[in-house]
């Protein structure tokens, strides 16, 4: 298996539309218009994981900080306190927005992988805080066994997410 920095967007859509297929209940997905800029905005900020040539899972990431998703849009209250107690006020961090594996390659150590590279990748850049949103048991757990900090209740819709932050 391998991970693929910068992958093609038009090639990678076409992937992500099938990517849900797996999940019972759940229609076709189209990547939304926030992850889209995101990708349009720093290629490098899509991670592909192949393996024997196929796409079996995908990573979305992008700078933020723990008072402000972006300089013209705050964070609520709670979001805002979550971080702040996980990595302090006003800090530049990486949030992984969007961590995805096709459901027959779960439970394989794949994930173990990603945070790997995914960590030493960051940290090689220069980044010094992580974090993490996620309600996935094996997202989860991945974190707690690398020393992730754990927050709860960050709401969003119906979801009620657990953050995980690691200081780099």
């Amino acid at each position: 298996m391998e991970f693929i920095v910068s992958y093609d967007l038009n090639e990678f859509e076409r992937y992500y539309k099938t990517s849900w297929e797996s999940i019972p209940n759940r229609e076709q997905a189209s990547l939304d218009e926030f992850e889209r800029d995101i990708i349009l905005d720093n290629p490098s900020h899509l991670i592909v994981w192949k393996k024997r040539n196929r796409i079996i899972g995908n990573a979305i990431w992008h700078e933020t900080y723990t008072d402000k998703h972006s300089e013209q849009d705050p964070r609520d209250d709670d979001d805002r306190k979550i971080l702040e107690e996980l990595i302090g006020k006003s800090r530049e961090c990486v949030e992984l927005h969007e961590l995805w594996l096709k459901v027959e390659y779960r439970r394989k150590g794949y994930g173990k992988k990603f945070f790997s590279f995914f960590e030493k990748y960051l940290a090689d850049f220069g980044f010094k805080y992580l974090i993490h949103y996620t309600d996935n048991e094996n997202a989860m757990n991945i974190c707690r066994k690398r020393g992730y900090k754990e927050g709860y209740g960050v709401k969003a819709g119906d979801y009620t997410w657990y953050v995980f932050a690691l200081e780099l």
